[in-house]
């Protein structure tokens, strides 16, 4: 907590500092950043079709200092690997319609799992303006369903490499990676209420956790529904619209929005260790997102509907969960681009029963050289777990400092 109002107070000095400096901003460090990722491979004006390729490299060095469980012991772990090696094509057609792809090799070389190997990221057909509706998009596939805010925003355009642990719950708990083969319609009504219609794929039983964040260490999913759900965002006030996610203004321009989604994924037909089980899985979630120049601010609330207390019990006993998360970021152009950085986190994994709740702190600088296109970070985290989660080899607590970088080509 102490740690949080020193940030605060620092980040409340620079705001008043900046009301009193030039407005005028200035170049970073390494140029401006593109406008668009990658670069276009056809330019020819007759092209029947325009190609762009590019890459994005996120790497990660960090040291841990964990706590033991019930014990006075303390462990420590240095690890630096790659968070996310990713090369990524985009084909747009003159007829209006879009192929975009990635290929990826996420956390190669952390901690004991290896090179690891490349899989299929997004890969998606968009057709726009479908039966002749401008404002719409028609997307088929392997698409992001937009079940946070968070997760939905490119990982090009994230703040911290790391998003938070409740929003990378929702990521899986109705969709396996918010991505699984899926058809949905997207649009917006006078920019000012953006939609998102989905069904398609549901959970994945390598993601399907219970409320102790244990997967199914003996058994699958059999069967499940088709997910389906949709979500809202409405941006009130004028030439505050939010066209575009993102978390990363870097101090330009201003806008203002809110969220509201519910999404469901019913009859999960599984196997656990030592009983056969059925759920239904909802997730309601609600997010509010602003900034304004300099100052970025935004909140996410999560409810989980259908959670298993634990898949090693001898019976099924289902509850609920829920949590949020806020951070803040004041982005400091005077200062080279250096942001400030703030998150808070509480999330309780089941709510009918004690000693579920985890909470997690974090604090630290983005240095901004190229805009998104390169950056370096220093961040500091603490997490906190109650008996019942007792995460990370029974760790009841995880202290770390990582060292980012981010490179978007």
């Amino acid at each position: 907590m102490k740690s949080f109002l020193f940030l605060l107070s620092l980040i409340l000095l620079f705001i008043c500092l900046q009301f009193v400096q030039a407005q005028e901003m200035p170049a970073y460090h390494w140029g401006e950043s593109p406008a668009k990722w990658g670069v276009e491979l056809l330019k020819e004006k007759d092209a029947p079709l325009n190609i762009r390729m590019g890459a994005r490299l996120h790497t990660v060095a960090r040291y841990s200092d964990q706590k033991v469980a019930h014990s006075s012991k303390r462990t420590n772990l240095q690890d630096f690997y790659a968070r996310r090696v990713r090369l990524q094509f985009e084909a747009n057609f003159k007829e209006g319609i879009k192929y975009y792809m990635d290929l990826r090799n996420d956390d190669a070389n952390k901690e004991d799992l290896g090179e690891k190997t490349f899989n299929i990221g997004d890969a998606y057909v968009e057709v726009k303006r479908p039966w002749g509706i401008e404002s719409m998009k028609l997307r088929a596939f392997r698409a992001k369903v937009n079940v946070s805010r968070s997760e939905t925003v490119s990982s090009s355009q994230i703040i911290l490499l790391d998003r938070s642990f409740i929003a990378d719950e929702a990521a899986q708990y109705v969709s396996h990676n918010r991505r699984a083969t899926n058809v949905q319609l997207m649009g917006h009504l006078h920019k000012k209420l953006q939609y998102q219609v989905v069904i398609g794929d549901g959970v994945h039983a390598d993601k399907f956790h219970d409320a102790k964040a244990a997967k199914l260490a003996v058994g699958s999913v059999k069967n499940q529904d088709l997910m389906y759900g949709a979500k809202l965002r409405f941006s009130p006030l004028k030439d505050f619209e939010d066209d575009q996610l993102s978390e990363t203004y870097l101090g330009r321009g201003q806008h203002l929005s809110f969220g509201l989604g519910y999404f469901k994924t019913g009859g999960i037909e599984y196997a656990a260790t030592l009983y056969t089980g059925k759920t239904s899985r909802e997730l309601m979630v609600a997010d509010v997102s602003t900034h304004y120049k300099n100052l970025f601010v935004q909140a996410e609330y999560f409810k989980f509907n259908g959670v298993v207390q634990s898949f090693s019990a001898a019976t099924e006993n289902k509850g609920s969960s829920d949590g949020w998360y806020a951070q803040a970021e004041y982005v400091l152009p005077q200062l080279s681009y250096i942001a400030p950085f703030v998150r808070v986190e509480n999330w309780n994994r089941f709510r009918s029963l004690a000693q579920y709740q985890l909470k997690s702190f974090v604090s630290g600088l983005t240095w901004y050289l190229k805009g998104d296109s390169a950056r370096f970070g220093i961040f500091y985290q603490k997490d906190d777990y109650q008996d019942n989660i007792l995460l990370s080899s029974k760790y009841a607590s995880n202290q770390q400092v990582k060292l980012t970088t981010m490179w978007l080509f």
